[in-house]
């Protein structure tokens, strides 16, 4: 029983902000092992934590499903490992038609053979490095601002990977100004 203070229980503080009363009892024993009950607690608190990190992941998700901008994940690889649905549209249209891109006054190339080098660049660079930041210029006449920057080295066992933004805007003039703000 948690919290109902029927017997005589401790009192459990797990590390999600939160003190429970707790009151156990196993079989016939009125009193259970001490180690028995830490382990309880550190698994209600391992559960809370994954439902904290549940809701978060599904916030996370929610805001990528309805902003403008696309977002890419990319390994140091250069092969995606997350597309936002704004950038599985871009990803479809390329597939579909080639879409050319303009980055300063280079030739116009693929947009994924640009994205690739922006990538590979920004992986190979000092990971205090800034991002890279400029605007992309699409044949029919779109202008996206784009930044391509290193995530933090994760404290876990993940690849390593470089977050690619690219955001609508209006003209290029806009997107030189808000892609060097």
């Amino acid at each position: 029983r948690l919290g109902t203070g029927r017997r005589k229980g401790g009192s459990v503080t797990l590390d999600v902000g939160g003190d429970f009363d707790v009151t156990l009892r196993l079989g016939t024993s009125v009193e259970p092992e001490a180690d028995l009950v830490g382990l309880l607690a550190q698994s209600l608190a391992a559960a809370l934590r994954c439902r904290r990190m549940l809701i978060q992941t599904e916030l996370l998700r929610g805001a990528l499903d309805t902003i403008s901008s696309s977002v890419f994940i990319f390994d140091r690889s250069g092969d995606i490992l997350f597309a936002s649905p704004s950038a599985d549209r871009l990803l479809s249209l390329q597939t579909e038609d080639e879409l050319l891109v303009g980055c300063n006054d280079h030739p116009k190339q693929p947009l994924f053979t640009i994205l690739s080098t922006l990538v590979d660049t920004v992986a190979a660079t000092d990971p205090t490095a800034k991002t890279w930041k400029g605007v992309l210029e699409f044949d029919d006449g779109r202008v996206m601002a784009c930044e391509v920057g290193r995530l933090p080295e994760p404290a876990i066992d993940v690849p390593a990977a470089v977050l690619v933004l690219l955001h609508p805007v209006g003209s290029e003039a806009t997107a030189r100004v808000q892609a060097f703000a």
